[in-house]
């Protein structure tokens, strides 16, 4: 009856609260439970409560990334702008549905990346590094002009993405053109730069990481470059 469903649902909302911090696995009964539940009206209705309720948002998007109804994806998609404060649980939700092959957040490049120039993810460091990240585990792809368009980006966890986004790419040319002036990047950027510098043909790389090992400016940056030149052989690029 209406009353063991009311029952059902608090039971799976506490259970997932413990979930999603990590102090224990949903059960299969807590997750039967969560899929009576409307998240995507139940998550509407939080962001129209006039002060948020943070923690019950993020828990409403983790439940949404455990039960995976395919009806949520163009809920999140169109309100990806809103959604910003939440950066690190939506990303999560979208790659959870992209790698269990649920529909609804392809070739969202073009979206993503004018969401990431948007002037209200000027100061949100950190969200844009989680929604760039989704390029890094290739769950997106970004086209070469699109990547071009990101070069405005120029914080340093942009610069570090974006060299592992143009790894991933296998942009020999861009860092052709720059290892000569490894120097110039910024000292926080240069690991990203020298890693991502690793899709270069082998011995082109190794004779380039020899000649800059004693100029590198970062902490650690020998030790960096030593195991840098053993990753082409100890790992697959791409």
């Amino acid at each position: 009856d209406a009353g063991d469903d009311d029952a059902k649902e608090e039971f799976a909302t506490e259970k997932l609260f413990w979930a999603a911090y990590g102090q224990e696995e949903i059960d299969q009964e807590a997750l039967e439970a969560l899929m009576l539940k409307d998240l995507r009206k139940e998550l509407e209705d939080l962001l129209n409560e006039p002060y948020w309720d943070m923690g019950q948002i993020r828990i409403v998007l983790h439940a949404m990334r455990l039960v995976k109804n395919a009806d949520v994806a163009n809920y999140i998609r169109s309100n990806l702008a809103e959604l910003v404060p939440f950066a690190k649980d939506v990303c999560l939700l979208i790659e959870e549905f992209l790698v269990s092959g649920i529909a609804g957040f392809e070739n969202m490049g073009a979206e993503i990346t004018e969401l990431l120039l948007s002037p209200r993810m000027q100061p949100l460091d950190c969200a844009r590094a989680w929604f760039l990240e989704l390029a890094v585990r290739k769950h997106i792809i970004f086209n070469a002009e699109q990547i071009r368009k990101l070069d405005a980006l120029s914080g340093t966890l942009d610069l570090r993405q974006m060299h592992l986004i143009r790894w991933r790419a296998k942009d020999l040319n861009f860092f052709r053109s720059r290892k000569p002036r490894v120097h110039e990047i910024q000292p926080w950027a240069q690991p990203s730069f020298i890693f991502g510098a690793s899709c270069l043909p082998k011995d082109e790389y190794a004779h380039w990481l020899r000649s800059i090992k004693s100029r590198v400016q970062f902490p650690m940056g020998k030790n960096f470059v030593d195991w840098c030149s053993t990753i082409q052989e100890t790992q697959p690029i791409g």
